[in-house]
Parts: structure tokens; sequence; C-alpha cells
């Protein structure tokens, strides 16, 4: 890391304790976004379809795909089993 981003870093951490927690977490979700469009995609079907074939509702599937909702563990699970597939959740260290 640069001396500049050294610097900014120290100066978010002082004002702003849980900054690197907070990204963290928004790039989990954003991350979770993309995997769950992904398999939609993978399925050739639009979200008005899929939410057919999921049970869920398209409002909702767009607002997972947004990557502003926090998906619970049971809707991950769901969207998973109705598209042949196992979810996997791997922890890592820093």
């Amino acid at each position: 890391m640069g001396k500049y981003l050294k610097l900014l870093n120290s100066q978010l951490q002082s004002t702003y304790p849980e900054f690197e927690n907070d990204v963290r977490r928004e790039i989990a979700k954003k991350d979770a976004a993309l995997k769950m469009i992904e398999l939609r995609l993978s399925s050739g079907l639009t979200q008005t379809e899929y939410a057919d074939k999921t049970g869920i509702l398209q409002a909702r599937l767009s607002f997972l795909e947004s990557g502003e909702a926090n998906p619970r563990l049971s809707t991950l699970i769901k969207l998973a089993k109705k598209n042949g597939c196992q979810l996997e959740i791997n922890f890592k260290k820093k």
C-alpha cells in the first residue's frame, strides 16, 4: 500500500473505526448478488420466469440482485436447490 493510501486508511480508522468491517460487509453483499445473478443467467431465465421457477417474488429477486439486500440463508439454500446446486459456505482467514 502506498504512502497516501496508508495515510488515508489511518485517517479513516481514526474517524470511522468500523470502516473496514462495513466495507467488507458491503463487498460480501455485492458478491452474493453477483452469484445470484450468475445462477439466474445460467438458467437462461428472466427475473419474472426465475421468480415463477423458484417461488420467490420477482420484486424480492430484484432486491436481492441489487446487492442491497442481506439474503437469508434459507433463501440461498432454496435458490441453490431449485437450480440443482448445493450451497457451500467457506470461511477463510484474513
